[in-house]
C-alpha cells in the first residue's frame, strides 16, 4: 500500500529523515515510535506533500506520490490528521464533519450515509453536533479529527501523536476507536507516536525512529515479547 524507500528529508542544512525505508502493507495498523526530533511528524508530512523529499521516492497504492500536489495526494485517498487535534475550533462539530467530506469520491447525496455512520461510531458527536468545537474536551476533539477524516473516505489515514495532552483513559479510547476503524474497515493506518505502550497495544508493525534513521523494524507482537527488542527501544528513546 505505502512504500517508502530511502527518503530524505532536510530543513535547511539540518537532516530531519535520513534515508528511510519502510512499508505499510494494506490494512495494517504500522506505528512510528520515538523520542522528540526523531524525524516522525516529517515522515507524516512528507507522505502528505507537505514537506518536500531532498531525495528518495514514496508511493501509494503503486501511484509515486512524492512530486505530487498536496490536494492531489489527498484526492487518492489519503487523510494526514496533524498533531495538536486538527479541528476548526470557531465551527460546530457538524459543520467541522461536512468539511471532511468535500473531498469525499461520493456523490453529495451519498454523504449523509458517512455522516450517520461516524454519528453510530462517536455517539458523543451526534449528542453534540450542534456544539462549537471550542466547547469540546481534548478527548472528544480528537474524536472530531477522526471522524473528520473519516468523512473523505481515506484508504489511508496518517495520524501524528493523537494521545497528546489527553488523559491516560481518553488515550486508551482513542486506540480503541484506532483499532475498531481498522477492523471494521481494513483500513490502513500509519500512527506516530511517543507513548509505545499505547502504541503497540494496536500496531501489526512498529517502525522506531533515531535522529532521522530507522533504528527497529519488526512486528509489533514480536517486539513486545522480546525483551532484547524492547531493550534496543528504551536505548532508541533515552538513549541508554
Amino acid at each position: 500500500m505505502l512504500e517508502i524507500d530511502d527518503l530524505t528529508v532536510d530543513y535547511g542544512s539540518v537532516r530531519a529523515l535520513d534515508h528511510v525505508t519502510l512499508r505499510a502493507p494494506l490494512g495494517s495498523i504500522t506505528t512510528v515510535l520515538g523520542a522528540n526530533g526523531a524525524g516522525k511528524t516529517t515522515l507524516l508530512r512528507a507522505v502528505s506533500g507537505l514537506a518536500r523529499p531532498a531525495s528518495g521516492s514514496i508511493s501509494f497504492a503503486g501511484h509515486r506520490i512524492d512530486r505530487r500536489r498536496v490536494e492531489d495526494i489527498a484526492g487518492l485517498g489519503i487523510a494526514h490528521l496533524p498533531s495538536g487535534q486538527g479541528v476548526i475550533v470557531e465551527l460546530t462539530v457538524a459543520e467541522n464533519l461536512r468539511l471532511g467530506s468535500l473531498i469525499s469520491p461520493k456523490p453529495p447525496a451519498g454523504r449523509k450515509e458517512d455522516l450517520d455512520q461516524v454519528y453510530d461510531m462517536f455517539p458523543v458527536l451526534s449528542q453534540r453536533r450542534r456544539d462549537v468545537a471550542a466547547s469540546l474536551s481534548g478527548g472528544e476533539r480528537q474524536l472530531l479529527a477522526i471522524g473528520t477524516a473519516l468523512m473523505s473516505r481515506p484508504r489511508l489515514i496518517l495520524l501524528d501523536e493523537p494521545s497528546l495532552g489527553l488523559a491516560p483513559r481518553a488515550v486508551a479510547h482513542i486506540m480503541a476507536v484506532l483499532r475498531r476503524i481498522h477492523e471494521d474497515s481494513g483500513r490502513t493506518v500509519l500512527l506516530v507516536e511517543q507513548n509505545a505502550r499505547s502504541a503497540l497495544s494496536i500496531a501489526d508493525r512498529v517502525v522506531v525512529l533515531n535522529l532521522g534513521r530507522v533504528v527497529i523494524d519488526e512486528d509489533a507482537s514480536a517486539l513486545a515479547a522480546d525483551p532484547r527488542s524492547m531493550q534496543r527501544l528504551r536505548h532508541a528513546y533515552l538513549g541508554f
